[in-house]
């Protein structure tokens, strides 16, 4: 567990108060800490227009993200933190990223690094584009072109397709 600390929030840090002690029939006093958060620091080598999700899961919170390439600095409570950065999927390939997971520590007012996550393109194995014209002088109807799902054991088809059930 990294070092979380707490301030005192209510009565504020070098105030003096009384503290009442004493039987049931006295007010009980009280005093509020908050713990002081930090900061996770994350390197994406991801190209421009493009936005990676990143899922933080910690000891007291969880965070979502979406980051662009670069590097951000994000506010988080102190704590231990499992990253998961998912896949970029785009109508030419699937960028993955590496490592896709990893853990970080991010103490009280401090900055919890996290190693540089690198995104590799990997394009879809199979491509199709048409070009059809109807002949000179034919009729304008358009034609329908149909795409079939893929079978199990072939490479996935691009997420974005548009795939037509024909008869």
């Amino acid at each position: 567990m990294p070092y979380v600390r707490y301030r005192l929030e209510a009565p504020a840090e070098g105030t003096a108060w009384r503290v009442a002690v004493g039987g049931a029939n006295r007010p009980v006093s009280r005093v509020r800490y908050r713990r002081l958060p930090g900061t996770l620091r994350v390197r994406l080598s991801l190209p421009p227009g493009l936005e990676a999700p990143l899922d933080a899961q910690g000891s007291f919170q969880r965070y979502r993200f979406s980051l662009a390439g670069g590097v951000h600095a994000l506010p988080v409570e102190a704590g231990a933190y499992t990253l998961s950065f998912a896949e970029v999927r785009t109508p030419q390939g699937v960028w993955r990223p590496a490592p896709a997971s990893q853990s970080v520590t991010v103490p009280s007012e401090g900055v919890g690094e996290a190693a540089e996550v690198v995104y590799t393109f990997h394009p879809y194995p199979y491509r199709l584009q048409l070009s059809i014209a109807p002949p000179p002088g034919g009729s304008g109807i358009a034609p329908k072109v149909c795409v079939f799902p893929r079978a199990p054991n072939q490479p996935p088809i691009d997420p974005n397709a548009e795939v037509n059930t024909c008869p």
